[in-house]
């Protein structure tokens, strides 16, 4: 099925993005609403100049520095609850080096779109990063792109390579990358208004199919992801609800610099993850899931020497189907690292995720 007639008889549509920075539009000069210059609202804006007949309208959800794997857990409460009528997903630049978990969780994204919706039309992104360029070179493989686009090809998807044509026209412009990005990785202004030359061009020659194999390509199933946020349980003894939200994102946190508290919540799935705050002050947790200690979680590392951003953890994938008590504890440690070491033990998290 084309494009065309997938918008066929529609007044209305929308378009969904996941990914991470690229996505966001981090590099571009505005990320306002409405005035943004990112790939994805410049994309809805001149397919709605093309198709003057629909009303497109642009969801879109992203979070820098985050892999396939967080996509996942978020997928059902930023994408699908919002009833989206397409689904663009960009991650291979993000899941560059995940070898090991990324498959089952970018194939679990799409699985968990289409149990949704089983005609819901998807599309694959591929974004230009200077690790790619030896891979559009023809001298070395990309794991990432290969088997995303393995796993794509298994449920009738399209994919979009966007960062080859980018690469090709710097190289056309004698090979500063200066041109079309701002540090060999996110784009800038011109940089975006290729990507989206790109996908005007092949959103309309592309195929939509809408298979769905009975068992996972990786072999590995996640039925119920979603997120369980703070804000929106009773505040336990010992936390606080911030005042602020995460960096470009709505959640609140809940924060704590008192050794031996804890959390608890429970949640029906097989892996479980932490949406966390990391700060110059960062401490330590435990982990405890039905009893069983898990593993430390650090809410430092050696970047929160510079600055603080928005981090995810993921905690395990490895339960049995089911339901599931975890426990949160708060250490009296401070993380370290040969760079230096972490000013507290403050622990600040605004989610759990589950899957």
């Amino acid at each position: 099925m084309k494009f065309c007639e997938l918008i066929e008889g529609k007044q209305e549509y929308r378009l969904s993005f996941i990914g991470g920075s690229i996505t966001y539009g981090s590099g571009s000069s505005d990320i306002t609403e409405g005035k943004t210059k990112r790939y994805s609202s410049l994309f809805t804006k001149m397919i709605g100049n093309a198709h003057k007949d629909v009303k497109f309208t642009e969801i879109n959800s992203s979070v820098g520095g985050t892999p396939s794997s967080f996509g996942l857990f978020r997928l059902k409460s930023e994408i699908l609850d919002l009833n989206p009528d397409f689904l663009f997903i960009e991650y291979a630049v993000n899941d560059t080096g995940d070898y090991l978990t990324m498959p089952k969780y970018f194939e679990a994204i799409i699985r968990t779109a289409r149990r949704w919706n089983p005609k819901l039309p998807i599309c694959v992104l591929f974004a230009y990063s200077k690790e790619l360029v030896s891979y559009f070179e023809g001298k070395d493989s990309h794991y990432p792109i290969e088997i995303q686009s393995k796993i794509a090809k298994a449920y009738g998807i399209p994919t979009i390579n966007m960062g080859y044509d980018m690469w090709q026209r710097m190289i056309d412009y004698g090979g500063d990358f200066l041109n079309f990005t701002i540090d060999n990785v996110h784009p800038n202004d011109a940089g975006y208004a290729c990507y989206v030359d790109t996908m005007m061009r092949e959103i309309h020659k592309a195929d939509f199919g809408f298979d769905f194999p009975q068992e996972p390509i990786t072999g590995r199933e996640f039925t119920n992801p979603g997120i369980y946020a703070c804000q929106d349980h009773p505040i336990p003894e010992g936390w606080l609800l911030s005042t602020k939200t995460l960096w470009e994102n709505p959640l609140k946190y809940i924060h704590t610099d008192t050794p031996g508290v804890t959390y608890e919540m429970s949640f029906e799935g097989t892996a479980f993850a932490l949406m966390t705050r990391m700060e110059k002050d960062g401490g330590m947790v435990e982990v405890w899931i039905d009893g069983k200690f898990i593993k430390k979680t650090p809410f430092w590392d050696r970047h929160s020497l510079f600055f603080d951003r928005n981090a995810f953890d993921l905690v395990t994938d490895k339960l049995e189907y089911g339901r599931h008590d975890v426990l949160i504890k708060v250490l009296d440690e401070k993380p370290s690292s040969p760079e230096g070491h972490s000013e507290g033990h403050v622990i600040r998290i605004a989610a759990m995720l589950y899957a």
